[in-house]
């Protein structure tokens, strides 16, 4: 995915991590205006080596009204609010969260209507707009193969875990490492997946996230990932 310039003005920083990049990152447009669509994403990811949980949430902001837009606030439920500037123009602004103390997150960023406003406002815009955040999580799927630092794995190996019951949503695998991007989609009942030929090189360090993501509209994706690093065999 290509990587655009960041833009690094924002004036509230509350957590501990922001991004804002030109990357479409794909989730459900929320109570979309014409030519501007709204997302949330929350993100649960557990690194199982030391179980230890990341939250993240991400602002998915999409058209052509952000090219005229100086800038892009978001009203938060408890009466907050986060300016995101935009001196370049960009036409796709994401603005990601990430948050170790749960607690802290969702006292933050509660459940409720986020209310979105770009300005200048365009000429016939409708005002803001609004998305709203739920704090509900999949439960997480039940991984059996690779162990977290597992070492000396077949290049084309593959990841099991154990089915889920009442299974309806989509299970997603995700491959990060030297010069490597990978992600998949698999149906509900998958319960395995094979590494693609030619995807790992020897004797390096790769990631793999292997989670279970519900789609919804009013309330966005909510993504539950179980992380896990691993080494190719030589």
């Amino acid at each position: 995915m290509p990587t655009q310039p960041k833009n690094d003005l924002m004036s509230h920083k509350p957590l501990a991590s922001f991004a804002i990049a030109a990357v479409l990152l794909g989730p459900a447009s929320l109570m979309a205006q014409p030519n501007l669509e709204i997302s949330i994403t929350m993100r649960k990811e557990v690194q199982l080596s030391t179980n230890t949980p990341l939250y993240r949430i991400r602002f998915n902001l999409d058209g052509a009204p952000l090219k005229k837009a100086r800038a892009v606030t978001i009203g938060i439920p408890s009466g907050k609010k986060m300016q995101i500037q935009n001196p370049l123009r960009l036409n796709i602004i994401n603005l990601e969260v990430a948050e170790s103390d749960y607690p802290y997150l969702i006292k933050t960023f509660p459940e409720g209507d986020y209310k979105l406003k770009i300005s200048p406002k365009p000429k016939g815009d409708k005002g803001a707009r609004s998305a709203f955040l739920s704090h509900d999580f999949p439960a997480a799927l039940a991984l059996i193969t690779p162990s977290p630092n597992q070492t000396a794995l077949p290049l084309n190996f593959t990841a099991q875990w154990f089915p889920i019951a009442n299974a309806v949503n989509n299970i997603f695998v995700e491959i990060t490492g030297p010069e490597v991007s990978f992600s998949a989609t698999l149906p509900p009942s998958a319960t395995s997946f094979t590494v693609p030929d030619g995807l790992l090189a020897p004797s390096q360090t790769y990631r793999m996230g292997l989670g279970v993501r519900v789609e919804g509209d009013a309330t966005g994706n909510h993504e539950t990932v179980q992380v896990v690093d691993f080494t190719t065999a030589p």
